[in-house]
């Protein structure tokens, strides 16, 4: 379809698409941290991670979030999450905090409106430590989109005419 649409118009909505995602991360940003928990859970039950638990806040301590990604049956993946509602990249010790609270066969995600320094991100990355994902603020942003949590997207309807066929054969005998 954006073949279609002149170029002008493509620009246009790629212009606001992206700063309504700059609005919505600056709006994330802004959120109590105890609300922006609660959205973490939100998303996860999105994701379709299962008996998703947000703890119970007390500040910027510890594993925000639990739940559990079936894969197959009898194939879990049992899920500590973290929520960084800040401004500032995530650094290293961060990463190292989360990785040494885990339990056994737990695995664990780390969620920041910001982003990651390169040392969290080598750390995450290590082979000899339990598997640590991450997604930055703009890869936040763009999961909340599609999963209509926080935006909603406005299908635009493209009409292209046709022609006109009036009684074909039929008319001349």
């Amino acid at each position: 379809m954006t073949a279609w649409l002149e170029p002008g118009v493509k620009q246009d909505i790629a212009k606001h698409n992206a700063e309504a995602e700059q609005q919505m991360l600056a709006e994330l940003r802004e959120l109590d941290p105890e609300d922006f928990e609660q959205l973490v859970g939100e998303l996860l039950r999105a994701l379709g991670i299962s008996d998703v638990e947000v703890t119970q806040y007390h500040g910027d301590k510890g594993i925000d979030a639990t739940g559990v990604h079936e894969l197959a049956p009898s194939l879990v993946v049992r899920l500590a999450v973290q929520a960084k509602r800040q401004a500032a990249n995530v650094v290293r010790p961060v990463v190292q905090a989360l990785s040494g609270s885990l339990k056994p066969h737990q695995q664990s995600l780390i969620i920041t409106t910001s982003d990651f320094g390169k040392g969290a991100r080598d750390e995450a990355a290590r082979d000899d430590k339990p598997l640590i994902w991450l997604i930055n603020g703009r890869q936040l942003v763009k999961l909340l989109i599609a999963n209509d949590i926080g935006a909603r997207r406005i299908p635009v309807e493209l009409v292209e005419p046709t022609g006109f066929e009036l009684g074909g054969d039929e008319a001349n005998d």
